[in-house]
């Protein structure tokens, strides 16, 4: 009896430590973000990330300089994949707002939490 309480007991440990919870496209939709303090004045970074219903987003860090990209995602089990647009403007690719990573692989923590670049971005009601 006792080994059956104790496999039971590690089952639902395993069971209720997973990361993941089933979460719809739909819940995934909004605005998320993180805002980090820097250690040096003036260094303070926030991410923003907006995932529309279109399947297109918007990712921002809000810093010392301001890299953006547009794209499209997608979701794929436990994650959402980001890809940002190729951009034909060499002048564009040269500022201080080019994001020069073009693809972002985004943790779906719950609804309300994703991880990006091991940053917790939260969803703003």
């Amino acid at each position: 009896m006792k080994m059956k309480v104790l496999v039971f007991s590690g089952l639902l440990f395993f069971i209720s430590c997973n990361v993941y919870q089933n979460v719809s496209d739909k819940d995934l939709t909004g605005t998320f973000t993180h805002f980090s303090r820097g250690s040096i004045k003036g260094f303070d970074f926030r991410y923003e990330l907006i995932l529309k219903k279109n399947n297109e987003f918007i990712l921002s860090i809000h810093g010392h300089y301001n890299p953006t990209c547009t794209g499209s995602w997608m979701r794929k089990k436990d994650s959402i994949i980001l890809k940002c647009s190729e951009v034909k403007d060499l002048t564009e690719v040269l500022s201080s707002g080019y994001m020069d990573k073009r693809n972002h692989i985004v943790k779906i923590v719950n609804k309300n939490k994703l991880l990006l670049n091991n940053k917790v971005v939260l969803k703003r009601k």
